[in-house]
C-alpha cells in the first residue's frame, strides 16, 4: 500500500515540477501529520479494547494462510485506516499547504531593486 501511494506522489511530483526542497517539505509534514493523528487514533481504539475487550476478538476470516492476512480484524482495520486514510490524507493536505504557500509567495513578492 505504501509503495503505491508512493509512486503516485512521485507521479504527481514529476508532473507537477516540484523542487527537491518542496518535497521535501511536503514529505516532512505528511510524516509528521501521520504519526500525530494515527498515534491517536491507536490510542484511541487501545482505550476501546481495554474498556470493551470483546472488540479485540472479533473478525472475519479472509481464508489467507499469511500471517496478519488470514483474517480482517481491529488491528488490520486500524493499520489500514491510519496508512490509507490518516496517511493519504495528509499527503493531499501537505500538497494543498505547499501550493498555498507557492501562490502567495508569488503574489506577495517584492519588486525588484535596481
Amino acid at each position: 500500500m505504501q509503495i503505491l501511494f508512493g509512486a503516485a506522489f512521485a507521479n504527481l511530483a514529476r508532473i507537477k515540477k516540484l523542487t527537491q526542497e518542496e518535497i521535501s517539505i511536503i514529505g516532512r509534514s505528511t510524516a509528521g501529520r501521520t504519526l500525530y493523528y494515527g498515534g491517536i487514533a491507536f490510542m484511541f481504539i487501545g482505550l476501546l479494547i481495554v474498556a470493551f475487550p470483546l472488540l479485540d476478538q472479533l473478525s472475519i476470516s479472509t481464508g489467507n494462510p499469511i500471517p496478519n492476512l488470514d483474517a480482517v480484524n481491529v488491528g488490520f482495520v486500524l493499520v489500514v485506516s491510519v496508512v490509507g486514510v490518516i496517511g493519504v490524507g495528509s499527503l493531499v493536505k501537505s500538497y494543498m499547504d505547499m501550493t498555498s504557500i507557492k501562490r502567495n509567495r508569488k503574489s506577495y513578492s517584492l519588486p525588484k531593486q535596481t
